[in-house]
Order: structure tokens, then C-alpha cells, then sequence
């Protein structure tokens, strides 16, 4: 089974120039400097001629020269040189990475050049295509946007699965609906700049009208405690603005939303829209419950793709 999503990359940069704030170069004539560069190797010296490739590397060597009295007099330089750097997993920094106030431990882009830290995966341009399956290009609203949607097949670029879009927001890490290797809430970046999932409106929120359901009932007062009802039942609601019913498949959309107070924000997966009753539902419930009068707005949906550059992620067997 393959998994066919329209459009999908993670990426982040961390350009780390110049750290003027720091009174470094005084000690540096003495510190230790240790090389990193895209094209160096895990076995090599570390030094400028002989650098290092990654960052995880250059952390152990740092450590190792801490261990003793003389690298924790001198301090330590890890230079990045130019290029970029993909990262697949964090890089923790504790005591062990620690210098001292007088004789540091510096992690910075080599003078001059600029070191970018890459948390995503480059998907190539060429291998865009206009997409073909009627049964989603079919339900983009927009004539002209659907004339000039690309699509791209993730598992042909060697991604695994990386799950479906899930509850996000105020509080989330708490929640008991998962979060791991099965979800993802992933984001597109062309030329360094971030994208947006498509969605309704463009500008603005939907405004609640009235809440039919909420199955996450609180305790004592209104949006006070969390402990009560069930998460898993998910909300129903309805809005003046009835955009959703032409929404004709909601598998994979989103509603994000105020709920219940306007400083905790919440995605809940779409399940259901009701044509007869005109109302929308989620598979989950916010954790401060629902009221009439709040905002919310939808995302990941095909119909609204209008705006060059937007984006929608999709699961469908092949």
C-alpha cells in the first residue's frame, strides 16, 4: 500500500552567523578548535584541512577534550563551515557540554560563511508533476488553481509513512490522543520560505453559532477543570458561514479553533459534515470544552487551495 500526499516537506533553519554579543576572541588565540563541514568525515581529525561531518561528532570531541583540566582552561571553538546540514535527530546539550565563563564552548558558522541546520527532508523540484487523480483534483473549488496543482509521491522519494494530522495545540503534549511515529504535523518550506496548508478562510475565522454536541464536559465551573466526559467523543457545532457543506470529503481536513477561551488554541481532526442539520464534527473534543461565539477556522483541504503556494497532505491506497 502506498501513501500518496500532494505536497509535504519538514524543514527549518538555524543560520548562525555571528555571535557579536559574545567576548570570545580573546581566549580563542589558546582554545581548542575543532572543524565541521557537509563534506567532511566522522573519522578525520577535525581539523581545518581534515573536518568533521556532523554535529554529533563534533559533541563527543568537545567532550572528550572537557574531560581533562587543560580543555576546560582553554575552552573550545567548533566551527561550521558553509553548507548545509541535515539533522534527523536532536542534539541534547547538558553540563558534559559546558565550558566555563573565561574559557567557553562555542558552537558558530566558520567567519564569514553561514552554516544552515536542515530538520527536513529536500524533495526535487523536477519531480513535481501536475496531478492526475480526478478524485482530488476534482474537488478543488478553484478552476484555476485546479489547472495548476503539482503533486508528488512521497513514498517514490523514500519517505516512510509519516502518519496522519492530529490534535494540536494548547496543552496537546498532555492529551491522551497520540502523538509519535503514527502522527505528523508537518510543514512545507520552498526557498526557505514556510507555506500554508490550505485553508478556510484565507484571512479570518468562522464564528461558532451554535454547539449541538461537546463530549468533553468540564466540572464545577465552565472551562475551569479538565477531568470530566470524553475526549474521544469529539464536537458538533454549526456557523452562519456554511462554506464546510461543500467540503464533499473531510478525511483528512482540520478545525482549529479558540473553543473556549481566546489564549488556548486546538486542531481537531474533521469526522463528519451533516448536509440536513448543516453542521460539522471532530473526532476529538477541545480540553476547555465549547461555546457559542468562538472562532475557529479549517485546514488540509483540497476544496480550498487558491493561493499560490498552499498546500494539502493526503493518505490514499494505491
Amino acid at each position: 500500500m502506498a501513501k500518496k500526499l500532494i505536497s509535504l516537506i519538514i524543514a527549518f533553519a538555524l543560520v548562525s552567523g555571528s555571535l557579536g554579543a559574545f567576548a570570545y576572541e580573546g581566549f580563542g588565540k589558546n582554545a581548542y578548535r575543532i572543524y565541521v563541514s557537509p563534506a567532511g568525515s566522522d573519522s578525520a581529525a577535525g581539523s581545518i584541512d581534515a573536518p568533521l561531518n556532523t554535529l554529533q561528532e563534533a559533541q563527543k570531541r568537545v567532550r572528550n577534550i572537557l574531560a581533562n583540566a587543560d580543555g576546560k582552561n582553554k575552552g573550545v571553538m567548533v566551527y561550521l563551515r558553509g553548507g548545509d546540514y541535515p539533522v534527523s535527530e536532536g542534539i541534547k546539550l547538558t553540563r558534559e557540554d559546558s565550558g566555563t565563563e573565561k574559557a567557553p564552548v562555542i558552537y558558530r558558522s566558520y567567519p564569514g560563511e553561514k552554516a544552515v541546520l536542515v530538520g527536513g527532508a529536500a524533495l526535487n523540484a523536477a519531480h513535481f508533476k501536475p496531478a492526475s487523480d480526478n478524485a482530488v483534483v476534482s474537488r478543488i473549488t478553484d478552476k484555476t488553481a485546479r489547472e495548476s496543482v503539482l503533486c508528488i509521491n512521497l513514498e517514490e522519494e523514500g519517505f516512510g509513512d509519516i502518519g496522519e494530522l492530529y490534535m494540536d495545540g494548547s496543552y496537546t503534549y498532555s492529551s491522551p490522543f497520540p502523538q509519535g511515529p503514527d502522527t505528523n504535523n508537518v510543514e512545507l518550506f520552498i526557498n526557505g520560505n514556510i507555506m500554508n496548508n490550505a485553508r478556510y478562510p484565507n484571512d479570518g475565522y468562522m464564528i461558532i453559532s451554535e454547539v449541538l454536541k461537546d463530549s468533553y464536559q468540564v466540572s464545577g465551573m465552565p472551562g475551569a477543570k479538565t477531568d470530566g466526559g470524553d475526549i474521544f467523543g469529539g464536537i458538533e457545532i454549526t456557523s452562519e458561514d456554511k462554506r464546510y457543506l461543500q467540503w464533499k470529503n473531510s478525511d483528512c481536513g482540520v478545525l482549529c479553533g479558540y473553543w473556549y477561551y481566546d489564549w488556548a488554541d486546538q486542531s481537531l481532526p474533521i469526522k463528519d459534515i451533516d448536509m440536513e442539520k448543516g453542521s460539522i464534527s471532530t473526532k476529538l473534543s477541545s480540553r476547555y470544552g465549547t461555546k457559542k461565539g468562538q472562532r475557529f477556522f479549517a485546514y488540509n483541504l483540497p476544496e480550498e487551495i487558491d493561493i499560490p503556494g498552499e498546500y494539502y497532505t493526503f493518505h490514499q491506497d494505491r
